[in-house]
């Protein structure tokens, strides 16, 4: 072969080699701005089952306080009703 041949094989897989880089480059770009949308959805949807648990969360401890509350009030109606007893019968061993 002589150099002018040589010289046009270069250049042609000169142009071919930069054809696939610049394919390479576009599909790497693609990646990641697929990458960059999947960890917005991810994040996203971690967000929603945070806000998800947080509601849950709030409505049991919303429950727990409000059968907290009955039970407080439960309390002080039978410490009435035994110092009701107390008055009327002397004292009450327990």
């Amino acid at each position: 072969m002589d150099c002018k041949t040589l010289k046009d094989q270069l250049l042609s897989v000169t142009l071919e080699n930069t054809k696939l880089m610049k394919e390479l480059a576009a599909l790497k770009s693609h990646q990641m701005t697929i990458g960059a949308k999947i960890n917005d959805a991810t994040f996203s949807n971690e967000l929603k089952k945070t806000k998800s648990s947080n509601t849950e969360l709030a409505l049991e401890k919303a429950k727990l306080l409000e059968q907290s509350s009955r039970k407080q009030k439960e309390i002080l109606q039978l410490k009435a009703e035994i110092h009701s007893l107390s008055a009327k019968c002397g004292s009450i061993q327990f």
